[in-house]
């Protein structure tokens, strides 16, 4: 459990969100083809993976150059493509945060 993390966002009221902060750990955790980032690589994000947005947490990697990321600004999770630099919605959300959370 990353307790840095939980402390960083503990003001967030996002439920879903903090039972994913809970789980990271120094080494990435996988649930099938999803990879939860590590706390490093969500501290880092920029450096590590590449990320130029500002005002999101990368959670999870989705393969493909897409993230589930929690955008802080809108308070809800998005998908982020490393490709096109562009957060979008997705039907796919909701099952990725089930198979992880």
């Amino acid at each position: 459990m990353s307790k840095l993390l939980l402390n960083k966002y503990k003001t967030i009221n996002n439920k879903e969100l903090l039972q994913l902060l809970k789980k990271i750990d120094i080494e990435p955790t996988f649930y099938g083809e999803q990879r939860l980032l590590s706390e490093s690589e969500i501290i880092n994000y920029k450096e590590e993976l590449g990320i130029m947005k500002e005002d999101i947490i990368p959670l999870i990697d989705c393969l493909d150059n897409n993230f589930l990321v929690f955008d802080l600004l809108k308070n809800e999770f998005k998908m982020y493509s490393i490709d096109d630099n562009i957060i979008y919605n997705s039907k796919t959300i909701e099952n990725i945060l089930k198979q992880c959370i």
